[in-house]
């Protein structure tokens, strides 16, 4: 269906997201090597594919290299640890995916 939007489509939700790090209490950054740029942007693809339910969290991954580089910011430590926590979850099943292809 081409007219179907999502929950988080709207501009009133779009507006409220958060944009940018920049003034966020609270921070959570982590580098993973993966020893491939190939494999590293795999698994970006991968996780960048879900939007950020929470509208209080900052995300951000990129790639460096053969590194994934992770960053999560929001002004609320609980709602960091929930995302960061499930973030994991997403990452340990991504990697074993990327694994038993390798």
């Amino acid at each position: 269906m081409d007219d179907f939007e999502d929950d988080y489509s709207d501009e009133e939700t779009n507006a409220k997201k958060i944009r940018s790090d920049q003034n966020l209490k609270y921070r959570y950054t982590v580098e993973i090597d993966y020893k491939t740029e190939e494999y590293s942007t795999f698994i970006k693809n991968t996780l960048e594919v879900d939007k950020e339910i929470n509208l209080n969290i900052y995300r951000e991954y990129s790639v460096k290299d053969s590194k994934f580089i992770v960053l999560y910011a929001s002004n609320s430590a609980d709602d960091l640890r929930r995302t960061v926590n499930g973030f994991y979850d997403m990452l340990i099943m991504a990697t074993r995916t990327l694994n038993s292809f390798c």
